[in-house]
Formats: C-alpha cells, sequence, structure tokens
C-alpha cells in the first residue's frame, strides 16, 4: 500500500544437530514414540542438574563466526520464566544479557545483486516440548522428546522492508546453516522455526510502529504471505484509525490470516535470572581459533572457487553450490571427468529434476563419483545416448549400480555397427527423394533431420545418432556429386 512502509526484524530458532541434547545425555532424535527420550533433567524433575553440551556451544560458536559475530570470551545461561504446559521446569534455560555471539553482519543475494543484514545476536537455548491437539478425541497431549533440544536463536535488527527480502534472507542463512553443519534446518520438523516481528509505519518516517510477532510458520512461502497480510491489516487499521497492539500473533495457512494468540511479553515479564545450576562458561581465544579452523568453505567461497578452478558461469556455480553436499558431489565428479561443462549440464538439467521427482537428498542417493564418470564415458564412446543418460543416472541414484550393466540389462547400448547402419541409411534415403532434393537444394539441415528420425525409428532409437549423421552425409554428398 502506497504512503507506509514495512519494518520487519527476525527471530530464527535453529535446532542445532548434536547427537544428544541440550543439558543431559538424552538423544536428539527426531520421530521416536513419544516421551520416549526423556530423563529427570529435560522432563524437569526436582534435584536433576543440567550438564552443557560442548558440542552445542561449538556449532553455536561456528555459527556466530560464519555471521561475523563477535564470540563472548565469558557467556553465561539465564531462566526464562513463562509457564506453558510443553515446558515442563516452568522456566526455559536461555542467554540474556551475555549471549554467545553479538554484533555481526551478513550480506545475501537479493534481487540481482546483495543485501546486507545486521546480526544482534546469536545465543543459546533449550527447546521446549511439543504440544499435541488430537481433534478425535477433543484432547491435548504434550510429547516432551523436544524438550532440552539444543538451539541457536538469531536476531536481526529491524532491516527489513518486504516480504521479499525476509524471504532471501532466510533462504541464505538455511544454506548457511547446512554448509557448517550446524542444522538440517527442516522447517516441516520444525528444525527452523521463523518468528517474524512486524511494524508499519509512513513512509519516510525514522520512527518504529507497534510491532507483532508471527508465530506457527513452517514454510518460506507462508513466511512471505504472513509478512504481506500483516503489513495489510496494520495499514488498514491505522488508515481507518485504529491502533496496533502489541500482540504475538498466530498464522493460519489454511485462511491466509493472522489471528490475535497473546499479548506480546517483554523482557521483563521473564523476570530473566542467572542459572543457578550452570556456573559462567569461559571461552578462550585459542578454543574459538580451533572451532574457526574447522569450519567448512562457506558457499559464497565455495562458489567463487568453482567459477575459477572450473570455468563455470556464475549462474552454474551458484546452482551447484546451494547445497554443500551437491556441490561436493559434483566436485569429487569433477577429479574424475575433465569435461566440466558436460558435467555442470548433466547435475543442473538432469541430476537436480531427477532427485526431486524421486523425493531423494543428495545424502541420501547411491551416486558415486566413479559411477557417474563411467556414465559419461558410456556417452562419449557413444554407447548411450542423452536420453538413456538420464535413465540411467536415475537408477543410478535410487538404487547405485554399474552404468554398463544397467545399459546391458535394459537394452539401452547402443548399435555401433556400421554395414547395419549403413543398410538402414541407404533404405531410407532411396525410399525419400524428396529429401535428396532438399540437400541438393541447400536444405540440408530438413534433410538429415527427416532422415535421421526415420533410421533412429527402425533401428527402435538404438542407433549411434554420430555414426548415423555421419553416414547420412557421406551418402547424400555422394549422390549430389553423382
Amino acid at each position: 500500500m502506497t504512503g507506509w512502509e514495512m519494518v520487519v526484524g527476525l527471530e530464527v530458532h535453529v535446532q542445532l544437530k548434536t547427537r544428544t541434547k541440550m543439558f543431559c545425555g538424552c538423544e536428539n532424535r527426531f520421530g521416536a514414540p513419544p516421551n520416549s527420550l526423556v530423563c529427570p533433567v529435560c522432563a524437569g524433575m526436582p534435584g536433576s542438574l543440567p550438564t552443557v553440551n560442548r558440542k552445542a556451544v561449538e556449532l553455536g560458536m561456528m555459527t556466530g563466526i560464519a555471521l561475523g559475530c563477535r564470540i563472548a570470551s565469558r557467556t553465561m545461561f539465564d531462566r526464562k520464566n513463562y509457564f506453558y504446559p510443553d515446558l515442563p521446569k516452568g522456566y526455559q534455560i536461555s542467554q540474556f544479557d551475555r549471549p554467545l555471539a553479538s554484533g555481526g553482519s551478513f550480506r545475501f543475494p537479493f534481487g540481482g545483486g546483495s543485501m546486507e543484514a545486521s546480526i544482534t545476536r546469536a545465543h543459546l537455548e533449550e527447546d521446549s516440548g511439543k504440544n499435541v491437539h488430537d481433534a478425535s478425541t477433543d484432547g491435548s497431549f504434550v510429547d516432551l522428546n523436544r524438550a532440552g533440544v539444543p538451539l541457536i536463536e538469531i536476531v536481526t535488527g529491524p532491516v527489513f522492508r518486504s516480504a521479499r527480502e525476509v524471504s532471501a534472507y532466510l533462504a541464505a542463512l538455511k544454506q548457511l546453516l547446512q554448509y557448517i553443519g550446524a542444522s538440517d534446518c527442516n522447517m516441516e520438523r520444525g528444525s527452523l522455526r521463523c518468528e517474524p516481528n512486524v511494524s508499519v509505519r509512513k513512509a519516510g518516517s525514522t520512527s518504529l510502529g507497534t510491532k507483532t510477532e508471527i508465530k506457527n510458520i513452517n514454510s518460506f512461502k507462508s513466511v512471505e504471505k504472513a509478512l504481506e497480510y500483516e503489513f495489510r491489516r496494520q495499514t488498514e487499521a491505522l488508515e481507518s484509525g485504529g491502533r496496533i497492539l502489541q500482540q504475538t500473533m498466530l498464522w493460519d495457512d489454511v485462511a491466509g490470516s493472522t489471528a490475535p494468540m497473546r499479548s506480546k511479553e517483554e523482557a521483563h515479564d521473564y523476570r530473566y535470572f542467572p542459572e543457578p545450576d550452570i556456573p559462567p562458561l569461559e571461552i578462550a581465544a585459542d578454543w574459538v581459533e580451533r572451532v574457526r579452523a574447522s569450519m567448512p568453505e562457506l558457499p559464497d567461497a565455495r562458489k567463487r572457487r568453482f567459477v575459477e578452478s572450473f570455468g563455470l558461469r556464475e549462474y552454474d556455480a551458484a546452482v551447484l553450490t546451494a547445497s554443500r553436499d551437491f556441490s561436493s558431489l559434483f566436485e569429487e565428479c569433477a577429479r574424475l571427468w575433465p569435461n566440466r561443462r558436460r558435467l555442470c549440464s548433466l547435475f543442473i538439467t538432469d541430476l537436480l529434476s531427477i532427485l526431486a521427482d524421486e523425493k531423494i537428498e543428495v545424502c541420501d542417493s547411491r551416486l558415486s563419483a566413479q559411477s557417474v564418470a563411467s556414465l559419461l564415458r558410456m556417452e562419449e564412446e557413444g554407447a548411450v545416448g542423452k536420453n538413456q543418460v538420464r535413465e540411467i543416472l536415475a537408477e543410478l541414484a535410487k538404487a547405485g549400480g554399474d552404468p554398463p550393466a544397467i545399459a546391458a540389462s535394459r537394452g539401452m547400448v547402443q548399435l555401433r555397427d556400421e554395414d547395419e547402419i549403413g543398410a538402414l541409411v541407404t533404405k531410407a534415403i532411396a525410399e525419400s527423394p524428396e529429401s535428396v532434393a532438399d540437400f541438393r537444394a541447400g536444405r540440408g539441415k530438413r534433410a538429415i533431420g527427416f532422415l535421421m528420425g526415420n533410421v533412429v525409428r527402425a533401428m527402435n532409437g538404438k542407433g549411434d545418432p554420430k555414426i548415423i549423421r555421419r553416414l547420412l552425409v557421406e551418402k547424400l554428398e555422394n549422390q549430389s556429386r553423382s
């Protein structure tokens, strides 16, 4: 709406990819039977004492470093007090005034260029359990498997002015976190949860309006829809003389609207105080440097290297490096196959769509660099055509195997006997004098295309197209000279 500006800051909660929970030894795993991954610590039993998960701290440090933050030399945990059925202790162990990381910035691609988001803080905390509402019994249940799972909360300043900017930031942040191995960022499972804080103001104003927080968003597309709806709702309310209440809003993806959930809390409402069972955590400079040295190559650096080392276009390098696993497989294949452009085409044109169609992640596929190189070698030698390459590649992704064996078992190996092909070429030319006339009249492309189609059909698609084309040209040229 003209005359108004959207202002958005983000709180992104990310489950860290650790073997155990944040403050106890319970397994950190999705999909287990309800309340099967619970102990006295994560269940909040009196007298149970928390112990900090070192791996979670290191993944938090990696995240902070990747976002350009300062890593605190001394950080503390606090109790964030509130009552909710899925919070068994009646408080959440989090970080308030001494977060693990703060003061960063993150540059991400946007609109053909880039944009920078200021990172206010990235702090560690524990996840809550999960409320399960059963419509069939009109009852509610609590599953505490998620209680105590390590989280890092990444908070930006109010820097976004459109839903598209927010979506671009989230996509880049997800890619970064997956690259460093901090999280799988699966929004459907709740590994990444985004809670935007939205306000509106008159265009040109520098003051911030009253904000609302939106919860229950489970996809990037829903983030955009929720922000656009809330912007319209707030703008229409202000234009009609109403006012905006500081509230937590619940997003309804089916209805495409937000609805009030509760009044929005301030920091003092949580009555933060230092967690008495966890002493301050001292983070030595050499520990930070060891973590920094262990970090993998980040997406932007890998994209630049692919352009420089493999001679790829910027666009192709960006597509290949969107996923760490996908780009790693490409790099393994590039060591074995020198034609990087054909390899790039295979990955972008064929493999991406195969994985999407089959709903297979690269890390779960049965592909190997050796099998991909073997397949491309068969194509280069004329043993299979491009259509067969795609079919064999799909089989390799699903079940693995040996490309020559797959081709042989499916009758895909191309016929290369020049005598057999030559006889069919001669027959096709004899049956199509108009094509010979086209060739003599300078319409060779049309003539060869028509005749090739006839020969390929006569061979049930199994003839080597390079040999067919060469023999057609040779015989047509001979007839033209005679």
